[in-house]
């Protein structure tokens, strides 16, 4: 908590256990809020970054004052899939993994569960809260009429300086697959 010019600190602290923190003993008057750790997979949302306006008055400080909430969204990485030529395509399936410091056979890669695991019709797949670290997104179903791609689409998931996760957008293309057949007589015409 830090004074409406944000030049003094004047309160520090960690939400318990039940997600509260209660700063008293301060006097009437307008501060700043200021988020500087989310809880994991979740970002600060950005009115916390900077310092959100709160103002302690009688009515704040009364016995049924509703108190101030603080919500933090999830970190996002949002796949999106298109074929060459920019349309979305709807059911392709993926795997996710994490690049891990231990081997897990013979991969430093490790299988990430996913409760969704295609694009839906607008051809996106939303992936949240997930952990900092480094990802990739494997596809293992191609839509009908489209080459599945065999890339592993590399990602990074990471907290910036002012605490905020970023959202990832990742996009994988597919391509369709082609045959041409030039039919020819023996004398090759």
């Amino acid at each position: 908590l830090w004074d409406v010019k944000k030049e003094h600190v004047l309160r520090e602290g960690t939400v318990d256990e039940h997600g509260q923190i209660i700063f008293g003993g301060l006097p009437y008057g307008d501060y700043k809020l200021v988020e500087t750790k989310a809880p994991k997979g979740y970002t600060i949302a950005d009115e916390f970054v900077t310092g959100k306006l709160i103002k302690i008055s009688a009515a704040t400080t009364a016995a049924d004052a509703k108190p101030l909430v603080v919500v933090n969204e999830p970190n996002k990485v949002i796949l999106k899939k298109v074929d060459e030529q920019g349309n979305l395509l709807a059911g392709a399936r993926f795997k996710l993994e994490k690049l891990s410091t231990e081997i897990n056979g013979s991969s430093f890669w490790q299988d990430v569960p996913l409760l969704i695991d295609q694009t839906n019709e607008q051809g996106i797949l939303e992936v949240d809260s997930l952990a900092s670290g480094m990802y990739r997104f494997v596809e293992t179903f191609a839509p009908a009429g489209v080459i599945r791609n065999d890339s592993p689409h590399v990602f990074l998931v990471y907290q910036q300086h002012d605490g905020q996760i970023p959202e990832v957008h990742v996009t994988m293309t597919n391509y369709r697959g082609r045959a041409s057949l030039v039919k020819k007589d023996e004398q090759g015409n």
